[in-house]
């Protein structure tokens, strides 16, 4: 019998104007996250195997972070406990058309909430068409950040 390890990625793709309003997209994935943050339920689940949510994108996380900071601390909680993921992308952007200091800009609101969580964030995700320029990479680098999915 071969074994197998499934790793599940529970998020939701975030697509600003194809899918619909810019508005409405951020209203969704601010309720995702919140949402998201019901991991609780899991947490005497076998580690490895409790619930994740990741939001994709920082940008979303920095909207719900700027309109209800009543519930900072709870995201801050949820991140410390491991059941809200913080990847280091802020957005699916096309880092082709970007200078050097706006791809270190990238990660900016990511190092605030690393900074407060203590918790890291060194995944950097992009899954959508933009891709990745090399010029990003050095930058990754020195950012700490070691994995990139794509």
């Amino acid at each position: 019998m071969r074994h197998w390890n499934i790793y599940l990625y529970n998020h939701s793709h975030v697509d600003v104007g194809y899918t619909n309003t810019h508005k409405n997209i951020e209203q969704l994935h601010k309720s995702n996250i919140i949402g998201g943050m019901l991991a609780e339920e899991t947490k005497d689940i076998r580690q490895g195997a409790q619930y994740v949510w990741n939001p994709e994108v920082s940008w979303l996380l920095e909207r719900l972070w700027q309109s209800n900071p009543k519930k900072r601390e709870d995201f801050i909680n949820a991140i410390k406990k491991g059941q809200l993921s913080v990847d280091a992308s802020y957005l699916n952007l096309n880092t082709s058309i970007c200078s050097d200091e706006e791809l270190f800009h990238v990660f900016k609101f990511t190092r605030n909430i690393q900074r407060l969580s203590g918790q890291p964030s060194d995944v950097f995700q992009q899954f959508d068409i933009p891709g990745i320029s090399w010029g990003l990479i050095p930058v990754l680098a020195q950012e700490g950040i070691k994995y990139v999915m794509s």
